[in-house]
């Protein structure tokens, strides 16, 4: 249940890293 947890969170931080450095490149381009 542990590792269940922990792959979950970090694919959270995962996903919130990418979204937070590909989303302003998206708006930034026209």
């Amino acid at each position: 249940m542990f590792w269940v947890t922990f792959l979950v969170k970090s694919l959270a931080l995962w996903l919130d890293f990418l979204f937070h450095s590909f989303f302003p490149l998206t708006l930034a381009t026209p």
